[in-house]
């Protein structure tokens, strides 16, 4: 009965090692989905942020134009002169620079962050196929061991 109760134990023992094994591959893998939902709500936000900020350059070039527009033509000046058409240009040219970079950023950093959610979801993909893989190493290590191995 001693042997049986050992066999019984060592088989207990190697269910426990492959349920632990593949538990905590799927613990690693919900980790991994939680930051990266984390990371895709930040990005959502970004892209948000990225169309607000675009927006809101827009307008202030547009109101910096309307000012031009409006005291060139209280001084009297003709609205079609060179100097206005300067003035316009290159506050554009500026407010376009100005705006173009503070984009920029913001989508770069959104795209670091969609990066780092795809590698997170995949990271935990692979933990878990890697967790199936460390179960059946368990499994064919036991049974080498094992009166009825290979061996």
């Amino acid at each position: 009965m001693g042997a049986a109760a050992a066999s019984a134990a060592s088989v207990a023992s190697l269910g426990m090692t492959v349920a632990g094994d593949i538990m905590g591959g799927s613990a690693k893998q919900a980790a991994n989905d939680y930051q990266a939902a984390r990371l895709e709500q930040a990005a959502q936000f970004g892209k948000t942020q990225a169309a607000l900020t675009d927006a809101t350059m827009r307008e202030n070039l547009n109101n910096t134009i309307g000012t031009i527009d409006a005291v060139r033509a209280a001084a009297g000046v003709d609205p079609s002169s060179p100097t206005t058409s300067a003035m316009v240009e290159m506050n554009t040219e500026r407010s376009n620079r100005q705006r173009l970079a503070a984009v920029g950023t913001i989508n770069s950093q959104v795209a670091e962050q969609e990066a780092s959610a795809k590698y997170l979801r995949e990271a935990g993909d692979f933990a878990v196929t890697q967790s199936y893989v460390k179960a059946g190493t368990d499994v064919f290590s036991a049974v080498a061991k094992s009166p009825f191995g290979f061996g």
